[in-house]
């Protein structure tokens, strides 16, 4: 599966350092940082490989977290 972060529209807040979470299942990954703006253009591919059944793969839940980096550090 390929899921694609292209960009985000105004993010409440300003001088911003928006972080993209994409989790699929269990599995996280991150875009970059982008630095003091609230609207990121990313343009970001990620690529999952499950080997899996297909009954399995469609129960996985797909959640999309724009996350400020600096509350990144934090946790």
């Amino acid at each position: 599966m390929t899921i694609t972060i292209i960009e985000a529209r105004q993010l409440s807040g300003t001088n911003m350092d928006p972080v993209v979470e994409v989790k699929v299942g269990e599995e996280a990954r991150y875009t970059s940082q982008k630095s003091s703006t609230n609207c990121p253009y990313y343009n970001e591919v990620f690529v999952y490989d499950f080997n899996i059944p297909r009954d399995v793969f469609l129960d996985k839940m797909i959640v999309l977290t724009v996350l400020h980096s600096k509350n990144m550090l934090r946790s």
